[in-house]
């Protein structure tokens, strides 16, 4: 995931996305994965955050839980894997 607030040059489609610049009230959540929904607020707002997404296949999300940390907290590799066994 990249955080860009300014960019001068061309964007250029890949297999994966075509890149578009939206403006935040109009993001086309609908068209994104499921998850998308669930962090992106968090990651616009420029917080840290810890996020435990519970999938079936790639479609289904059965669970979602999001939490608000400080940057001190996702220092080490470690804490990340204490997140996932929540």
């Amino acid at each position: 995931v990249f955080h860009v607030v300014d960019y001068d040059g061309e964007l250029t489609e890949s297999d994966e996305m075509s890149p578009k610049w939206f403006a935040v009230e109009d993001i086309p959540y609908a068209q994104m994965w499921r998850d998308d929904e669930e962090w992106y607020p968090f990651f616009l707002k420029d917080m840290c955050f810890r996020a435990f997404l519970l999938f079936r296949g790639t479609e289904s999300m059965l669970g979602c839980t999001m939490e608000e940390v400080s940057p001190k907290d996702l220092e080490s590799y470690e804490d990340w894997g204490k997140a996932w066994r929540r």
